[in-house]
């Protein structure tokens, strides 16, 4: 569709004022480099500021795991056999309910809003190289 209504523009000649049609298809382009310019610093924007929060989210996971007592039992699962082979149901059901699943899913949103907005802005960006010359 690009290049027919580049051919119309360039082949149509009635009465209008000269390069009139040229005028009108670089306002169609720039408007256009614009629109991608503010959606790929938009998805490099949420890429960072998810980035930042996992960060955060990150140190706030580890706490959370240090004071459920997560590794205490998964410590006991690796210190001999015999513990986990009498009680394996016990131990898995004491690593389940230690596991902090709050803080892995408040770490994991930022994550995959970061991996989201990256891969739209590298594909955005192959897309339309001119993305990023000024």
């Amino acid at each position: 569709m690009e290049n027919r209504l580049r051919k119309v523009f360039t082949q149509s000649t009635a009465c209008c004022p000269e390069n009139l049609s040229g005028n009108i298809w670089h306002v169609i382009e720039t408007r256009k480099e614009r629109k991608d310019r503010i959606r790929f610093w938009s998805f490099a924007a949420v890429g960072m500021v998810s980035f930042l929060f996992a960060i955060v989210t990150f140190r706030t996971m580890g706490t959370s795991f240090s004071q459920s007592g997560f590794f205490e039992y998964l410590s006991v699962a690796f210190s001999g056999g015999g513990v986990l082979a009498s009680s394996w149901k016990e131990l898995l059901l004491s690593l389940m309910n230690s596991l902090p699943f709050t803080s892995i899913i408040l770490f994991l949103v930022p994550v995959f809003a970061l991996l989201w907005s990256l891969s739209r802005a590298i594909n955005f960006t192959k897309k339309s190289p001119l993305v990023l010359s000024a």
